[in-house]
């Protein structure tokens, strides 16, 4: 592993990200290289999205819609 990659993990461990974007970018990123919505890395950052965009109950509801969409959007752009 590279100094530059050790370098931006060990901060994430201790401060995780706090932009929401980044995290989504993050998430996508794992979702299309990796093994998918089974990928670890993917999922943590599914969940610290949604811990992020919930502040209120009903957020949770909205959350799940627009992630329904991304997962289904990524299918579509992965099949075209």
């Amino acid at each position: 592993m590279t100094g530059a990659i050790q370098k931006t993990r060990a901060p994430a461990k201790t401060e995780p990200p706090t932009n929401l974007l980044v995290v989504l970018k993050a998430a996508r990123w794992y979702y299309i290289h990796s093994k998918g919505g089974s990928d670890p890395a993917f999922q943590w950052a599914i969940k610290w999205a949604r811990h992020l965009a919930t502040d209120i109950p009903s957020d949770v509801d909205r959350f799940d819609e627009f992630f329904e969409y991304l997962v289904n959007s990524g299918r579509s752009r992965v099949i075209d």
